[in-house]
């Protein structure tokens, strides 16, 4: 959903929006140890805590307004959403864009790792001694190793997206649901495969939302990939990948907090808690305390995935793979050694142009008025019709969003906004909808 709130400020301009987000287990969930499952319930009340405490973790200045909200039977995380949020298409881009965002990506990730590396675990970790002593003196060891990954798993998925392609096409949009969507095909081992990981992983979005969906994964193998984080971590648990026999960089202690889906949309710009316009990762639903390779791994394949639509060679493609896993340890490494600090951010000062530059016209005035309209000083949401990307709640809906409202900003919020009810005041809700391709289907 997203609440319209009043600010700080009766003037409409002030006015502020609220992302309100349905939380449930992470991808990787079914797949973790009894032990690393334990590690994060224990420590957070609910899902939606999960995505606000890694939030928290992952991101210097975080949102003021993060914190969760429970209501229908769900829990719901809750942030601002940025005026300045802008996403950069990586679908499109050259061979010198795509090497100077692989290296922003490195810089980016081991930033996080780093922040968040007293994971969930007791003692804190330092993820960036452990990077270092795994890598050190044998980094393009490492560069290799990630880049070999990369292309093998890139040519899964496009293996997988030609089986889900064809099932598709055969079924066509008529087919209501994703076990009749798969019901065609010729029932080899990984068609069997694909078909039981989406059907558990989408069963609960109803039918609606699934043939939405399904249309978004099969425009290209880099959608499919958005689209199939659960098939991702089956993958890798299945093979040992992420184990001491899978990879030499692997290590058990190396468990910070992770981004969890980490792909070249899975960032973009937005303003912290101190009004600064950074670039960052900005979705935290699938963030989990895990070992490090998850997300290295699973970055480094979407490299691939764009590098290969925008007609770049392996070679090539191969090339920016290593620039984002060289970024990333010489990060780790300069945190570790004291001659980086963790707290930097990268901006219109340091950024690549292209990153910052789509945010830069960006106003909170320019945000209001793409979604909502303003009728005696009462800002409301536009219909559907006026911006497709919204609908109406029902009166139902909007009394349980209301009423709790006040749980939210008194007991989740940490902030200075705490307690403020004059700020937290709702003047009206709508549902959010065409979210990122693996969100389809929640509110």
């Amino acid at each position: 959903y997203y609440v319209i709130i009043q600010g700080a400020t009766s003037d409409s301009s002030d006015d502020r929006i609220l992302d309100v987000k349905l939380q449930g287990k992470p991808s990787v969930y079914p797949y973790l140890t009894a032990t690393a499952k334990a590690a994060v319930d224990n420590a957070v009340a609910n899902d939606a805590d999960r995505a606000v405490k890694a939030y928290k973790a992952l991101i210097k200045g975080a949102d003021n307004h993060l914190g969760w909200m429970n209501f229908q039977n769900g829990y719901y995380s809750v942030r601002e959403r940025s005026p300045f949020k802008e996403d950069l298409d990586t679908t499109a881009v050259s061979l010198s864009s795509l090497t100077n965002l692989a290296e922003q990506w490195g810089w980016v990730l081991a930033n996080g790792h780093a922040r968040s590396d007293g994971g969930l675990y007791g003692t804190p970790t330092s993820i960036e001694s452990i990077v270092y002593s795994l890598t050190s003196g044998i980094q393009d060891t490492f560069k290799t190793e990630v880049a070999d990954f990369a292309i093998a798993y890139a040519n899964q998925v496009a293996t997988d997206f030609t089986l889900f392609r064809s099932s598709y096409a055969t079924a066509g949009l008529s087919r209501r649901m994703l076990v009749t969507l798969y019901s065609v095909t010729t029932g080899t081992a990984r068609s069997s495969t694909i078909e039981t990981n989406l059907n558990s992983a989408n069963k609960a979005i109803g039918a609606t939302m699934c043939n939405q969906k399904m249309s978004q994964m099969n425009v290209s193998a880099f959608s499919f990939y958005r689209g199939s984080n659960e098939l991702y971590y089956q993958d890798l648990k299945n093979q040992s990948i992420i184990s001491a026999t899978g990879s030499s960089f692997y290590s058990a202690t190396a468990t910070p907090w992770l981004q969890g889906d980490y792909h070249t949309q899975n960032m973009g710009t937005f303003d912290n808690d101190g009004g600064l316009t950074i670039y960052d990762l900005n979705d935290f639903d699938e963030s989990f305390v895990g070992n490090y390779l998850y997300d290295v791994y699973r970055l480094a394949a979407s490299i691939v995935l764009v590098g290969r639509e925008s007609s770049m060679t392996d070679t090539d493609i191969r090339s920016c793979v290593r620039s984002f896993v060289n970024f990333y340890c010489d990060k780790m490494k300069g945190i570790y050694q004291g001659t980086i600090s963790d707290s930097a951010v990268l901006t219109a000062s340091n950024a690549y142009g292209r990153i910052i530059n789509a945010a830069a016209t960006d106003t909170r005035k320019k945000m209001l008025d793409k979604y909502s309209t303003v009728v005696n000083s009462t800002r409301t949401f536009m219909t559907n019709a006026q911006n497709s990307d919204l609908d109406a709640v029902n009166s139902t809906e909007l009394t349980a969003i209301t009423n709790a409202m006040t749980a939210y900003y008194t007991n989740t919020i940490t902030s200075s906004l705490k307690g403020n009810s004059a700020y937290f005041a709702v003047q009206d809700a709508a549902r959010r909808l065409n979210a990122g391709v693996g969100s389809l289907g929640k509110p």
